[in-house]
């Protein structure tokens, strides 16, 4: 009887919510919107959450898009978002994640209105946090720690979540190793930008590996240190320099061909990148986020940076502060983390700051002497 009980309360709490999405009587901690196709696979993270503390909510876009209006489908889940943080039983939803590809989840997709990015070749831009932004409120902060799994199938989801709980469950386990890796030198100052990272994380006794200063006749030794220390286990990889969705650097110091080499099984990292255009959006091959997250035994447990073009700087003093908040004394979850940065600086800073994506589960614990709030 105690165990069909669990069991009729995991039910209740995970089920797609169906009827009016905007009812006061709907509650959650925590939502997920995807596709049915991926409800199956999810379910195993919805019990993880659950079991962590959450009520738990998965909403499938069709839903979404019979009950809102909207001139585009990414206007439509936004009212929903909105709708949920204002209308809901409290508690409110604190968690957001989106459960698949642009394909099957929208992303909202701006126009580039920086000349600077223009000029290169960018005319819009992917903008997850848009959904994050409570329209019944009279600003551009965001009011929801959001997440994203691009995953087209479900081995790929179902990959993601298991590196999200063998990261979790070995929480305690995890060194306080991390890596930056900086670009070769070409006007950009990106040494500086990466000594700034290597700091912050030595004032919190992390041992850090500097990567830089490279030249082609020096590169695949610097690359077989990088692939040798990620597979010996860090904790954090900040990547300082040019990029795109396929590569870091222009000097191809680390591209998709490489994934394979990853076997760091034990300890998936944290991937961060001061750099520009580490897409999740694309229609053609795998990106390198992509693949990072979503390779078996090895790679990332969570990515975070901008989807489109950035400027060096902008970069540094968005992700500065995220790293000031997770590795703060008291320890939060990834999205919290993210969420305080954002509602610092996307108000006065909206347009540079609001192409950083998390990629990965934004109830993520993060490192290693995670302490659990009350409130979770």
């Amino acid at each position: 009887m105690k165990l069909l009980s669990i069991l009729l309360l995991i039910l209740a709490l995970s089920i797609p919510v169906n009827g009016n999405l905007s009812s006061s009587t709907n509650q959650a901690d925590y939502i997920i919107i995807t596709v049915p196709q991926f409800a199956q696979s999810l379910q195993e993270l919805v019990d993880y959450r659950i079991n962590d503390g959450f009520t738990v909510k998965i909403i499938f876009v069709d839903e979404i898009y019979s009950e809102f209006k909207g001139k585009r489908r990414s206007d439509k889940i936004r009212s929903f978002v909105s709708e949920a943080l204002t209308y809901w039983k409290e508690p409110r939803p604190k968690y957001l994640l989106l459960a698949g590809d642009v394909e099957f989840v929208p992303s909202s997709r701006d126009t580039s209105d920086n000349s600077a990015f223009t000029e290169r070749g960018e005319d819009s831009v992917s903008i997850d946090v848009w959904y994050a932004i409570n329209k019944f409120e009279n600003d551009l902060k965001p009011d929801i720690a959001l997440g994203r799994i691009p995953c087209n199938n479900d081995f790929e989801l179902e990959t993601s979540i298991n590196k999200i709980k063998l990261y979790e469950d070995n929480l305690n386990l995890l060194n306080k190793n991390a890596v930056v890796l900086s670009d070769k030198k070409d006007g950009y100052a990106f040494d500086g930008v990466a000594a700034n990272f290597g700091e912050l994380f030595e004032e919190k006794s992390y041992s850090v590996l500097y990567l830089s200063g490279y030249t082609e006749s020096n590169i695949e030794i610097l690359r077989k240190n990088l692939i040798s220390r990620l597979n010996s286990g860090v904790n954090h990889f900040v990547y300082v320099g040019h990029g795109n969705p396929f590569l870091l650097s222009q000097y191809r110091i680390f591209d998709v061909n490489y994934i394979d080499s990853l076997n760091n099984y034990d300890q998936p990292y944290i991937f961060s990148g001061v750099g520009c255009s580490q897409n999740f959006d694309l229609d053609t091959d795998s990106t390198l986020i992509e693949k990072s997250l979503f390779k078996v035994n090895g790679g990332c447990v969570a990515y975070l940076g901008s989807s489109g073009l950035n400027f060096l700087y902008s970069s540094r003093d968005f992700l500065k502060p995220f790293y000031d908040n997770s590795l703060s004394q008291v320890r939060q979850r990834i999205g919290e983390c993210l969420l305080s940065t954002q509602r610092s600086l996307l108000e006065h800073h909206f347009e540079l700051h609001k192409r950083f994506t998390l990629t990965g589960d934004p109830a993520l614990k993060i490192n290693p002497d995670f302490i659990l709030s009350s409130n979770t």
